[in-house]
């Protein structure tokens, strides 16, 4: 047979996860986070452009659809329409709900994608304990050359719930594969530093009959095998905070013909996301505010998300000399999206502390009113910011 028609003896199955639908940036105007909101939509709909081109035979997501439980009707309505393509292209398309799609207590109503399942356009899986597990039958699909077996696991606010699951699961042995959809932090795959809770390695090898576990919950792509068994985790498909500057983006097409899987990545372009770190003790003392500016014109692009970290420690006469608000003004003009972090900053000096006691508040509205005072252009401006600083000082209780 030529190898053409082998090609197309395969079942295509396209898998995806955490993209997020009606994620919320709290320092973003009303226009950037819409026009943010539509970036991730457009991530989300390269899925399902690529299944459809692909004639795939089912569409899996496994979880974090949406951001939240109870997303905008805008973003529901985005995400109707692209199932609605699924169905019109006679693709079925099923999943798990992940942890920003379950409220955290059923009197918050159920997770968005039960809306989708009870209108014919999502098969739901949300099972979370072992005996849900057990009265749920999986999704069969079947082609000339291959018969797959979809189970499902979703969140579980409680880890432990999702590793008892797993300790005790045996599949049905079949002649084609068992893919079990899953939603959780697993061990060693996590970002460092995260505070998610986990499940081990050990609980995913103890799940018998599984041929394949494809996990959402992680943003940075993996695949790997376990005892015999080939673990998927798909990624996002958009990065969301700039602690994900490094991680791609996409989803994965996976091929069976048989017992034999193949799976392989399919990247998503994200918008442009930079971390510029800055040590304040490479600025200089006497103009550091121009130094700043020139170093984030530098890093700038118009439809980048920029963030600004200046750390180390800095002596207060040259933190006064930073116009902070100019800085601020450089970045939002020359980026989609900027954030300014200076939070990791050390002012040192003798006005700082005495005696390892920190300088009061009262002192700092003095300090930085005196600043600015200097700084005034004029008579009017510099008598308008010591009216502002005689009203703190009144208003604030010692």
């Amino acid at each position: 047979m030529p190898n053409g028609s082998l090609f197309f003896c395969l079942m295509k199955l396209v898998v995806a996860s955490d993209t997020h639908l009606n994620c919320y940036y709290a320092r973003m105007s009303p226009a950037q986070l819409e026009q943010r909101r539509w970036r991730i939509r457009q991530a989300f709909s390269q899925t399902i452009d690529y299944c459809i081109r692909q004639n795939a035979r089912a569409y899996l997501h496994v979880g974090d659809l949406f951001d939240m439980p109870d997303p905008r009707i805008s973003e529901l309505t985005f995400a109707v329409k692209q199932f609605v393509r699924l169905r019109e292209a006679g693709i079925p398309a099923a999943g798990v709900a992940g942890g920003h799609d379950i409220p955290r207590t059923t009197a918050f109503g159920t997770p968005p994608q039960q809306m989708l399942d009870e209108a014919g356009l999502f098969k739901f899986l949300p099972a979370q304990t072992s005996a849900e597990f057990e009265a749920i039958n999986p999704i069969v699909l079947e082609s000339s050359d291959a018969k797959v077996a979809v189970w499902g696991i979703s969140w579980n606010h409680k880890p432990e719930v999702c590793e008892e699951v797993l300790r005790n699961l045996s599949l049905p042995k079949t002649e084609g594969v068992n893919i079990l959809l899953l939603h959780a932090g697993i061990e060693g795959y996590m970002p460092s530093g995260s505070a998610d809770p986990i499940v081990t390695l050990d609980a995913l090898r103890s799940a018998k009959g599984v041929d394949v576990f494809v996990i959402g919950h992680q943003h940075r792509w993996a695949v790997f095998p376990l005892d015999g068994k080939l673990v998927i985790i798909p990624g996002s498909t958009e990065r969301f905070d700039f602690g994900e500057v490094e991680n791609e983006t996409g989803f994965w097409c996976i091929d069976i013909r048989g017992r034999e899987v193949e799976a392989h990545y399919v990247r998503i372009e994200p918008q442009p996301m930079k971390t510029l770190n800055v040590s304040a003790e490479e600025l200089p003392n006497e103009e550091p505010t121009e130094a700043l500016a020139a170093l984030v014109a530098q890093s700038s692009a118009e439809d980048q998300l920029l963030r600004l970290c200046v750390t180390g420690t800095i002596s207060r006469e040259t933190f006064h000399r930073i116009r902070w608000a100019d800085i601020y003004r450089e970045g939002c003009a020359k980026n989609f999206h900027f954030v300014l972090d200076n939070y990791g900053l050390q002012v040192i000096g003798e006005k700082l502390s005495i005696q390892g006691t920190p300088i009061s508040v009262l002192e700092e509205i003095e300090l930085a009113a005196e600043v600015l005072e200097d700084a005034s252009q004029n008579p009017e401006e510099k008598a308008t910011v010591t009216d502002a600083k005689n009203l703190l000082l009144s208003r604030y209780t010692r």
